[in-house]
């Protein structure tokens, strides 16, 4: 099933959900001076600069403006985020542990990586932007389903086909 829901298209896949070609830039870390290392799950870029994350722009409501109506509903942090870098064929698996991009900004931005998460996915960090596809794994349960609306069968995983880098247990 696809949804629209502004700014960005999302289809329930069984538990998962993807978002397809979304706009992917990266943060955190001693090279990123707009970022001060803190995220809104509390884990530090700055004191762990190796670590694989993701950032969404989850909709928590109007106390987070930057956010606030980007269709994405709030969900639990360190919930599993694949990314899949259809022009590499690298994917990685990072958990959520921050709010952003900034969708009031660059609505067009949908995810964020960390920097070594980015670079896992094939992408010079200086090129700043690459267009992924991602999926919140086990994420379906937290996105309205219409009533109208019927969920697919969760399709085999395309994992056997990439080269895949897990993220590290915080």
């Amino acid at each position: 099933m696809s949804t629209q829901e502004a700014p960005f298209v999302h289809e329930i896949d069984g538990k998962d959900v993807w978002f397809r070609s979304i706009k992917t830039t990266w943060f955190g870390g001693a090279d990123d001076p707009q970022d001060s290392g803190e995220t809104a799950s509390g884990f530090s870029t700055k004191s762990h600069p190796e670590t694989f994350g993701a950032a969404l722009p989850m909709d928590i409501g109007a106390q987070f403006p930057a956010t606030h109506g980007s269709g994405i509903p709030k969900m639990p942090y360190w919930i599993m985020v694949k990314a899949l870098n259809r022009t590499t064929g690298k994917s990685i698996y990072a958990p959520l542990i921050d709010l952003g991009p900034n969708i009031q900004d660059h609505p067009e931005n949908g995810l964020d990586l960390t920097k070594p998460a980015f670079k896992a996915l094939g992408v010079d960090p200086s090129v700043g932007v690459q267009y992924v596809d991602y999926c919140i794994l086990n994420g379906a349960k937290y996105f309205p389903v219409p009533s109208h609306a019927t969920v697919t069968q969760p399709s085999t995983s395309d994992a056997e086909s990439h080269d895949e880098t897990s993220a590290p247990t915080p």
